[in-house]
């Protein structure tokens, strides 16, 4: 069978009750008018700005007792009567709600009243317009109260910014003066710094070049040089002409090399004399150094040894005839034991850095190695 699904509405005069609540439906019927009444006078009173209550769930409720008593059978006498059923309880419920609403609205009309507002509908749109004037009136005096105050506020920094740019005018001209000052001054400070940096840097030169370089004239040098050289050359000979000036028997020859640097010459006088130098008065300088790098030694070894030796010797013999002696020679070789004598010339050599590294103190092998590095800014000297 269909379900109907159409909802039921009932006025207040057309709600179905039992006979056992007949009375008590006819009270509500009344109650419900006087309070509509009410309601309507009241409601007119409300401000606009008021936001009105919110349906009941209890109204929700009973719409859906509605329904699902509804959803039945049309046939059906249990039908009728649940429709019956749910129907007053959807009209109590409402009934309930009206003068809850109505006792609420009351409340807040007396309230209105005692503030000074008519409940007469007529006054309604008059009562909006004294409090938009009553508000527009307030905010007036607010905007006016500010205006003055941001103007008082603007009349003082207009009255500081004039101070301000009075006395800018009048230390402007100070101001470019000292900045022309300022100015002036830096440049001379920087023009100071610089010939002072300059001075610096051309004194360090000159003392890097005076440091670096021979303070010894090329003459006195190169007479240095040949005072060595004939003093290697005087040793050269001493070790040729060796087994003439010497009466040995044998000779052993353990010879070093013979030479040296001119620079490391120049160099190592020059650090021991400190400074300038003439060649007439560094002897004793080239000798300390050739003796140290040259060093001539002899080792003589004498042996015992044997050589045969032819000796004569004489006898006497007999002659019977004439019965007289005479003597004959005779010779004979004998071993005789002799020394021998064995030398060994020995010549040691360094090189004269290994020289100088040895005579020289740390200030002068220091001084020397910088007169290496840079050959005393004379490498055309000794080529």
């Amino acid at each position: 069978m269909a379900r109907n699904e159409s909802h039921l509405q009932f006025s207040p005069d057309e709600i179905p009750v039992s006979g056992k609540n007949q009375t008590d439906a006819s009270s509500v019927k009344k109650d419900i008018a006087k309070n509509a009444a009410v309601s309507g006078k009241k409601a007119a009173a409300r401000l606009s700005f008021e936001r009105s209550r919110p349906p009941s769930k209890l109204s929700h409720v009973a719409a859906g007792a509605v329904s699902y008593g509804m959803e039945g059978s049309d046939d059906s006498a249990s039908s009728d009567a649940a429709k019956a059923a749910a129907a007053q309880s959807l009209y109590l419920t409402e009934s309930v709600r009206m003068v809850a609403d109505s006792r609420q609205n009351s409340g807040s009309a007396n309230t209105a009243q005692s503030e000074g507002y008519s409940s007469n509908p007529n006054s309604k749109q008059q009562q909006k317009r004294n409090i938009k004037k009553e508000y527009a009136e307030k905010k007036k005096g607010r905007g006016a109260g500010k205006a003055a105050k941001n103007s008082e506020k603007t009349a003082k920094a207009a009255s500081r910014t004039a101070d301000t740019a009075e006395s800018a005018a009048g230390s402007a001209h100070g101001k470019r003066l000292l900045i022309v000052l300022l100015c002036v001054f830096g440049v001379l400070v920087f023009l100071l710094t610089g010939a002072a940096s300059c001075s610096l840097i051309g004194e360090g030169l000159a003392s890097t070049v005076n440091v670096t370089t021979y303070p010894v004239s090329d003459s006195d040098m190169l007479d240095a040089e040949q005072a060595y050289l004939n003093m290697e050359t005087a040793l050269r000979r001493e070790i040729l002409y060796y087994e003439e000036t010497h009466s040995y028997d044998e000779y052993h020859y353990d010879l070093g090399t013979i030479g040296h640097d001119p620079y490391a010459l120049i160099s190592a006088v020059t650090a021991m004399k400190e400074g300038e130098w003439e060649s007439n008065n560094i002897s004793g300088e080239l000798k300390s150094l050739f003796d140290t790098q040259y060093v001539l030694t002899e080792s003589v070894t004498r042996e015992i040894r044997y050589r045969d030796e032819q000796r004569t010797d004489y006898y006497q013999a007999y002659d019977p005839t004439t019965q007289t002696y005479y003597t004959i020679p005779y010779t004979y070789t004998v071993r005789v034991p002799y020394y021998y004598y064995i030398c060994t010339v020995t010549l040691k050599t360094k090189e004269l850095s290994e020289v100088a590294e040895q005579i020289l103190s740390d200030d002068q092998y220091s001084q020397y190695e910088i007169y290496m590095a840079t050959q005393g800014n004379r490498p055309d000297l000794f080529p």
